[in-house]
């Protein structure tokens, strides 16, 4: 985590997603294994979709869909879908 973020959401394991206030600003960070080493993603996200993944169901669903996806755009969607579904 960088100076300036604060954790709104605590990952709930490993690989799990969490979530980060960056200047105003709420993120998911989701760990992405991309074949020869991991990374973390950030995805902006609002205050709605934050309220939607405080709920740990949500949470657990949302790590469940992303698992194996290595294509950003497809974890846009799935982020989306989960978030607002």
């Amino acid at each position: 985590m960088s100076s300036g973020e604060a954790v709104v959401i605590e990952p709930g394991g490993p690989w799990s997603p969490w979530a980060v206030r960056r200047d105003g600003q709420i993120f998911l960070r989701v760990p992405v294994w991309l074949g020869v080493a991991d990374s973390l993603w950030d995805f902006e996200i609002t205050a709605e979709q934050l309220a939607a993944l405080a709920a740990p169901a949500r949470m657990r669903l949302l790590k469940d869909r992303l698992d194996g996806t290595t294509h950003r755009d497809d974890m846009r969607t799935i982020i989306d879908d989960v978030c607002l579904g």
